[in-house]
């Protein structure tokens, strides 16, 4: 294969490392100037591909450890993701859910789809305090709790 092809594609992975967020393009053009060279240097077209292929997921393999050091500092303090942060909080309902029929629950200042954990209660009204028991996609599965913070009884 021709180094002006392998040339191209090494350009044509950094062009894509540079314009999205895609983190392969440049290995691409890593494994892509490593088969140039081998190109040039003589090599039939396998074991071009080959170098391309070995040089490419290598050079990836060896920056992955870094990169997740690096991104991970040590001793940091693991942060739940924003739908974790709802488990334990209080809102009111604001349209009516039903079992199988999400309803919306306003949360501070924001309003979230909400159905009933576990279909107990099968209805929540319009107005009624809940909290937040667990999240369930972009649903928030909540329970009814009385104006003093204490949850009915639910064999009641």
């Amino acid at each position: 294969m021709s180094p002006l092809l392998w040339g191209v594609l090494a350009a044509a992975g950094l062009v894509v490392e540079v314009t999205t967020p895609v983190f392969v393009g440049l290995f691409v053009g890593i494994g892509a100037a490593a088969a140039a060279v081998a190109a040039v240097a003589g090599a039939g077209a396998a074991p071009q591909v080959a170098v391309f292929a070995v040089v490419a997921l290598g050079s990836l393999v060896a920056a992955r450890g870094p990169l997740l050091r690096a991104t991970r500092a040590p001793g940091a303090v693991r942060r739940p993701g924003y739908a974790e942060g709802l488990v334990g909080r209080r809102g009111r309902v604001e349209r009516e859910a039903a079992v199988g029929e999400p309803g919306l629950v306003r949360i501070g200042d924001e309003v979230w789809s909400a159905l009933p954990y576990a279909g107990v209660p099968e209805r929540l009204p319009r107005g009624a305090r809940v909290e937040v028991l667990d999240v369930e996609g972009l649903a928030a599965l909540v329970r009814i709790v009385e104006e003093d913070g204490d949850a009915p009884r639910l064999d009641a």
